[in-house]
């Protein structure tokens, strides 16, 4: 009966499990982890993250960057004081690729009125670009229009021009590119004349 009762306690105290802030991404992922129970200081938090070459790291609570893209085991192993494994449990991360971010514009430069065609040459990395947000750059902003086109209108100067993405595999992230001084405007010649009275 002791036996069975020890037994049973320390099952109750190693009920644990894996929480993560977040179980897939694209690009560089950086996932917080933590064990499911409080932290007890009798025991050691092993860390095995799923890379090659293998990653151990320790302590109740991690965060880790998965850079590459894969899907990773992470397995978490709480020891007692001797170094027995009283539990294993394990995660499983998944990174996407992220999507290629490139634009660009029929007529960078020109006098204003002046009209630019921009187009998205982004690709995705896993799936399909499901939203798109376009800063001109002129106070004037347009979403979800693959290709659109934009009017500088009695501004002159260098505008920078942001194309904003998100891909499905990913929701949570954004994406963005920006082009400095990519869409350069000027005010052009103004007509002017003067009025001179006739000669005799």
């Amino acid at each position: 009966m002791f036996v069975l009762s020890l037994l049973s306690l320390i099952s109750s105290k190693t009920d644990a499990q894996i929480v993560a802030d977040k179980t897939s991404g694209c690009g560089n992922v950086i996932v917080g982890l933590r064990d499911g129970q409080p932290q007890n200081p009798a025991y050691t938090y092993e860390w095995d993250m799923g890379v090659t070459p293998t990653s151990l790291r320790y302590g109740w609570s991690q965060s880790y960057t998965f850079s590459t893209p894969g899907t990773y085991n992470v397995i978490l192993r709480i020891k007692n004081s001797a170094g027995n494994i009283l539990s294993t449990w394990s995660q499983a991360i998944v990174v996407h690729p992220p999507p290629n971010i490139d634009f660009g514009a029929d007529d960078p430069s020109g006098c204003f009125p002046h009209k630019v065609n921009f187009t998205d040459n982004s690709t995705p990395g896993n799936g399909a670009i499901i939203f798109r947000r376009w800063v001109f750059g002129d106070g004037n902003t347009v979403d979800n229009v693959t290709n659109p086109t934009h009017v500088y209108r009695n501004l002159s100067g260098n505008f920078p021009v942001t194309l904003r993405v998100i891909q499905n595999s990913c929701p949570q992230d954004t994406f963005t590119i920006t082009k400095s001084a990519y869409i350069n405007v000027s005010q052009g010649v103004q007509p002017d004349f003067i009025v001179e009275p006739p000669t005799n």
